[in-house]
């Protein structure tokens, strides 16, 4: 983060408080109380972080839970004494806890990270006092600005930015990132962070879907996301895309090759590719379909998600996806289906000679080796078209590649962006 504010000449304000106290107080829900399956996804999603980041870390570090309270007090009398390396500081204390399995409510600890940062050691002590009114003060002003979680970003503005994974990057080249449907950016930007030394990255949300408004339906899609794609496109730039949102960077690949600098595409679902270059293949994927397409003619929304994760999901039985994550995907699932024809079609000649053809940059494409047969047959029929492209297969992962096997996408395309020159 202080790499950003150094950037864009911001300064950082560090605000120490009783995160679990905050939680209470603004409808959250403290660790202990919250449901197995999201305690599950927590354990899963803080390893993949740490792997794709290379950071040593310890799910269940030996003083976790601890006291916070004399870390915050450490750090908000470093903060009014100056002089030191308050980002370092901070940053000491989380791996001191997380890494280091460190006490960091010890005064030892904490006095040799304040020496280790440019700080005195005694104010452990002489910090106390202050460091506690200002702690209690912290809470009363998180709850006043509408502040609910950590890490939580608040501009002079009054914008607001909650988790890491709002801050994209401050490297050199810019990258713009596109998701997949009945997703959000937001399950792109663990992979955008590592890749924050490289790129300042842009990811948007599609229609209906994340902070987007709804869908209006009026009409194509895909016309209307690669529109908004095109908006961010002001100069030379590498395009990341996942099964729709992939769909787009073709999209942009065909209309501005000369802008895009690289792309790494996983599972782009433009069957229509695959249909062309082998068109028997046709008729066994509409088969293959034919339940979710019969339950989105009968306007069984439920049915159709079904089935439709069958097809593209994780895997992850229905049963076993928490009831407002399934609820949030039956809402979304018109949207999948308003996708659909840009797919099934090549409107917009990307196969033909003027399309995809004249793009000569390089170009990574990413699949699961468990996903459905078509897709290993749309990636050659697009590596094809292009003089360097590579297609690359994941064991064991299947079309959301990119959020289950993020570490293994990750060293695949650090290796592809380090060969490509970038």
């Amino acid at each position: 983060m202080e790499n950003i504010a150094e950037k864009v000449r911001a300064s950082i304000h560090y605000r120490p408080l009783d995160v679990v106290s905050l939680f209470g107080r603004t409808g959250g829900v403290a660790l202990p109380d919250r449901h197995p399956s999201r305690l599950d996804y927590r354990a899963q999603d803080l390893t993949r972080r740490a792997a794709m980041l290379n950071m040593p870390f310890h799910l269940k570090p030996a003083h976790v839970p601890t006291n916070p309270a004399p870390a915050s007090y450490a750090i908000i009398a470093a903060q009014n004494a100056g002089n030191g390396d308050l980002g370092g500081l901070v940053q000491g204390i989380l791996r001191a806890a997380w890494a280091e399995e460190k006490d960091i409510a010890s005064d030892a600890v904490l006095q040799d990270l304040l020496d280790a940062n440019g700080f005195d050691r005694s104010l452990t002590m002489s910090g106390m006092l202050s460091g506690a009114e200002t702690y209690a003060q912290n809470l009363e002003d998180a709850v006043s600005h509408g502040v609910f979680g950590a890490p939580f970003c608040v501009l002079e503005d009054g914008a607001k930015f909650w988790g890491q994974d709002r801050l994209l990057g401050d490297g050199s080249e810019r990258a713009l990132m596109m998701h997949c449907t009945l997703s959000s950016a937001r399950a792109m930007a663990p992979m955008a962070m590592a890749f924050e030394d490289r790129f300042k990255t842009t990811a948007f949300d599609l229609p209906g879907h994340g902070q987007s408004g709804d869908w209006d339906f009026k009409g194509d899609l895909q016309d209307r996301v690669t529109e908004v794609a095109e908006s961010f496109i002001d100069g030379p730039i590498h395009l990341i895309g996942h099964s729709f949102g992939a769909t787009v960077a073709l999209r942009l690949m065909s209309q501005m090759p000369e802008r895009i600098k690289s792309v790494v595409l996983f599972e782009p679902v433009f069957v229509e590719a695959a249909f062309q270059r082998t068109p028997k293949l046709r008729a066994s994927y509409e088969a293959e379909a034919q339940d979710f397409v019969e339950a989105i003619k009968n306007n069984d929304k439920e049915r159709a998600t079904i089935e439709f994760l069958k097809m593209w999901g994780d895997g992850t039985p229905w049963e076993a996806i928490p009831p407002n994550l399934r609820q949030s995907m039956i809402d979304k699932i018109d949207v999948v289906d308003a996708g659909t024809p840009a797919l099934h079609q090549d409107a917009h000649g990307l196969l033909g000679l003027t399309g995809l053809a004249n793009y000569k940059c390089p170009a990574l494409f990413i699949r699961g080796a468990r996903s459905i047969p078509i897709m290993q047959d749309v990636h050659a029929a697009l590596v094809a078209l292009m003089p360097q492209a590579s297609d690359y297969a994941i064991e064991g992962a299947g079309h959301m590649v990119p959020m289950t096997h993020q570490a293994e996408c990750v060293k695949l395309m650090q290796e592809f962006y380090q060969k490509s020159g970038f």
